[in-house]
Parts: structure tokens; sequence; C-alpha cells
């Protein structure tokens, strides 16, 4: 059995099931199996987020004991697909339907990571046609260099139930999903990889299936908008190509869905074409659309940089195509709607050894560097202030009061300075302990040095100038970069506002964050700086770590 990546599509009509091998520049149809939805219309009705335009389909749902047979009637179909498809791992990645998933596209001031979440949650409650409780959410954020002060949001909800109707399917059939995705994300990374989008191009992507449609206002990096257009069926249902009626209503909510995109996203690049993936449309109809829309009208080709059997793999699976490339693309914070709980841990390697080595180097390098205080130029110090014992004696009987003045100064500059050196030895348990509690579950620290260096400005009155800094290094896994960035940047934040480091650090700065890969998984490497003088913690910003590390 070939490895290699593995998408299943659950859509409003069929279960498709895509196997790549190869690279995402490069891909090769290893297989691909498609099967029928039973009982479509109940199946939609039953995972439906929104309304459609069909009359009827939300009353089409059955009771609950057939809902139950329906599932298990879909896990049948399921494990089938897999089995004549050959796969060799139950690990795959798994996109829903249009219908299920809510998608909405808005703008805000850029803010720091650590605060968008909560930010984006309650900006998006503006938009949405139900509470937020109800949904499980995520979102990608789209800062573009020429314009880094407005954070471009893609927020993505499933309605809780539908949720757990999905995993309940993929379970049942013994699939252990590794994301759940919604299905235009998907066809946007077709047409990305094939060509048909390039940057700073916008177009009206329409997935046309027997008797339903979705639209789709996309960039190269952007998702603007998406709607489904659904008819009932009344012609016969052996049938594989749309209906003109579906055709009909599809020409005329993409119109009014340019015509809203050109009026709301003002500054946004125009839609410039139309991409179609269909069967059996022809070319007649495409000349009106073209007319209708007046735009250009073009096939989707979803097989034009992909190798291997293509022969009877319809255009219609244009979904679970793009879905397969996901892994092969390795784009960074791509959305997952998979809550929690439900997504992938830690493999054995990763995390464990990951951790529990990083932590050992972690602590030993801070057992070392804690109690390397330049202890020779120290010891020097000591013996200086020693060899002057002579001049902080007990003043004598009639000593004038400035020279007693002057004693007393010189005895609290020793006192200070003798405060001071031994002020090196605390604090330090309270920080690391503090480290281990602020950092996020999903991180840990491979590599952690901390300087304490005392310097002596004038040896006459012992003035002296202190100063500290703590250099940190470590990983995240999340399996979602944004996700990672975002903890990174929040304990980063959480550092800054934590009153034990605050008593001794001033300066807090993220010098560097690198993707690379650990056991085969794509991880994010951090480092930070903390400092009691800010300028000292942008002075240095190498840092070398055991087995390798940083390079720069």
């Amino acid at each position: 059995m070939a490895t290699g990546t593995v998408g299943i599509y659950i859509g409003t009509e069929n279960i498709d099931v895509v196997h790549l091998g190869g690279t995402f520049q490069r891909p090769r149809l290893l297989n691909f199996v498609r099967t029928p939805i039973p009982a479509q219309s109940a199946w939609r009705a039953k995972i439906r987020a929104e309304e459609s335009s069909a009359p009827g389909l939300a009353t089409a749902a059955g009771a609950g004991a057939k809902q139950q047979v329906l599932d298990q009637e879909i896990i049948a179909e399921l494990r089938k697909a897999l089995q004549k498809a050959n796969i060799a791992t139950n690990k795959v990645y798994a996109a829903a339907s249009p219908e299920s998933i809510v998608i909405r596209y808005f703008q805000m001031p850029t803010i720091p990571p650590h605060e968008r979440k909560l930010a984006v949650s309650f900006e998006a409650k503006k938009y949405l046609p139900f509470k937020l409780e109800d949904l499980i959410t995520d979102f990608q954020v789209v800062v573009r260099r020429a314009d880094p002060t407005i954070m471009r949001i893609m927020f993505f909800g499933i309605k809780k139930n539908s949720m757990n109707t999905y995993l309940s399917l993929l379970q049942g059939a013994n699939i252990v999903p590794l994301c759940l995705e919604p299905a235009p994300l998907s066809v946007v990374r077709l047409v990305r990889q094939t060509g048909q989008l390039q940057p700073n191009q916008v177009a009206a992507i329409l997935s046309v299936e027997k008797d339903t449609a979705t639209i789709s206002i996309a960039g190269e990096t952007l998702l603007y908008l998406s709607r489904n257009v659904s008819i009932m069926t009344t012609y016969d249902t052996s049938a594989t190509e749309p209906s003109g009626e579906l055709l009909e209503a599809l020409i005329n909510e993409t119109r009014v869905s340019v015509d809203y995109y050109r009026r709301r996203f003002l500054g946004e690049p125009s839609v410039s074409k139309v991409i179609l993936f269909g069967q059996g449309v022809n070319a007649k109809r495409i000349e009106e659309m073209s007319t209708t829309l007046e735009l250009p009208v073009e096939l989707g080709d979803p097989f034009k940089r992909i190798t291997g059997n293509m022969k009877d793999i319809p255009l219609t699976a244009a979904s679970a195509i793009g879905l397969a490339l996901r892994p092969l693309e390795k784009r960074q914070g791509e959305s997952n709607l998979l809550p929690a709980e439900s997504r992938r841990e830690l493999s054995g390697v990763l995390k464990p050894v990951g951790v529990s080595l990083g932590t050992a180097a972690a602590l030993l390098a801070a057992c070392y560097f804690f109690t390397m205080f330049d202890l020779s130029s120290r010891e020097q110090k000591i013996n200086t202030l020693r060899s002057q014992e002579t001049a902080i004696k007990s003043a004598a009987p009639g000593t004038p009061l400035a020279d007693l003045q002057t004693i007393q100064s010189r005895q609290q500059a020793q006192l200070r300075f003798v405060r001071g050196i031994t002020e090196a030895t605390k604090d330090r348990t309270t920080l690391l302990a503090e480290i281990t509690t602020l950092l996020p579950p999903e991180a840990w620290v491979r590599y952690l040095v901390m300087e304490d260096t005392l310097t002596i400005l004038n040896n006459e009155n012992l003035n002296f100038e202190r100063k500290k800094l703590l250099r940190l290094a470590g990983g995240s896994y999340a399996q979602n970069q944004a996700k990672e960035f975002e903890g990174i940047n929040g304990f980063l934040a959480s550092l800054r506002e934590n009153r034990y480091f605050q008593a001794v650090f001033t300066g807090f700065n993220l010098d560097a964050v690198q993707r690379s890969l650990y056991e085969e998984e794509e991880i994010t490497e951090f480092r930070l700086t903390c400092s009691s003088n800010p300028e000292d913690a942008k002075s240095d910003s190498s840092l070398t770590m055991p087995g390798g590390g940083w390079r720069r």
C-alpha cells in the first residue's frame, strides 16, 4: 500500500476519497473513490447551518430513529470507500459540506496576536445569524505588508450538533481526522495550486453538483464570501448533471454575489473572472453566464498539475483534491474546525522527548548560568573592599561632623555594594517556577540563559551598575501555526505582566520566530529576551544552543 495524504470530503451528495502522493507542485494521484450519500435530502437538512434557497429542504429530515439509520448507512459507505481506495492509514484530512459551514469575512485594526481571539469573537457576533455559543469556530488572519494596520479576518463556524454528526460518522468508520476544513477553502487551495488563481487576483469560483452549488469569491489567500444555491430535484434522480433550473439560479446568485463584493469590499481587487467546476455545463451555458456576469468564464482544471490515472474522475472532485493537497502545501495557519479535544495529540516522540529533554536542558542551563556570575571579578571587588576596611573604622571622639558624614556615606555605599552581590542569588527559583506556570501547554523550553553582571562605576564611593538579562529559547507544536504564534506572543505578554518579572526586568522582546521540522512534524521555534535594560535586549540577538539551534 502506497503512503501519501488522504482527503475525505463529505459533501451534500457524495463522499469523495482522494489519495495523493508526491509534492504540492507535482502531486501524484494514487486513488480516487466516490460513493453517493444515502437519503441526501435528510442528510442535508441534518447538517445545514443556514436556511437554503431551496424551499422544502428544511423539513426534509426524518425522525430520530431514521437519522440513526441514515448515520449507519453513511458509516458503511465510508468504510467501503476506504477499503476500495486501499488506504493504509486511518489518519485523514476531512472537509465539511459548505452547507454546514458559516463563513464570514471582515476587517479589524491590527492588534497583538495574544489579544485576537477575544477581539475577533466579539467582532464576529455582529455578522452571525445565531449565538456564538452554539458554534465551534476558527479564524485565519491575513496582514499584508503593504497595509500592516489592517487585519483581514476569515471567520468560520459550524454548529455543535453538526460537528458531532461529522465526528460520529468518522469515528464510526474508525477514521481519525487531522482536521475538519470548510470545503470552499479546499477549492481555493486547488486553484492556487493549478495557477488559475494568481497573486493579487480575485475570482468567483463556482462548484456545481447535481442540485447544489457553491459560490466562493476568493483571492489567493483570502475567502471573502461563500454562498450556497440549492433546488429541489424535480427531474430524473439518477441524473449526474446539473439541471437548467439550478444553472439559472446559479447565474443570478453569482451576479448578486459579485455586485455585493464590489460594493462591500472597496479597495480590494475586482473580480476578474469566473472559474467553474461542474459536469455537463455546455458551451452555450458558459457563454450565457459570461455575458450575464460580464466576466470571462473558464472551466476549472483540477488535474492540470497532477500525474496519474485521472480517467473517469469528475470535475466535481475538486473539493476532495484540494483537501488532499493541504499537507503537501504546508501553508501556515490553515483553518481547522475540529474542537480542541478532538485534534490529534502530539506524537509519542515529539511531546515526551521534546518536552523532557527540553526541560532538562533548560534546568541544567539555568543552574549553570545562574551560578556563573563572573566570580573572579567579584572576588577581586570583595578583596578591594576588605583592603579598604581601615577607612571605615569607628570615628574617634571629636571627629568633625563633615568627616562623620563622609564615613556614614562610605559605609552606606559598601552596604549597597554587598547587598548588590547577595541579591544575585535571589528570585531565581521564583522566576523558573513562573516560567513553568505561564508557558502554554503546547510549548516547551529548550534552553535558558541568565546573565547577571554588576559593574563598579566609581571605586571611591563604590557606585555600581547592575544588569540582568534572561534569554529563553523553545518550541511550540499545535498542528496550527496561528495557534502556536498566538501562544508564543501570549507567553511573552504574560511575562511582561507578571509581577515577579516586572520586579527584575523592564525590557521584553521576541527576538525570533521560525518554522522547522522535528521528527517530520512542523513546529514553531522561538527565542525571547527579558532585560533590566531594554537596550541590552536588542544588543545581542545571538544565542548558541546545544545540538545546533539558531542560525542567523
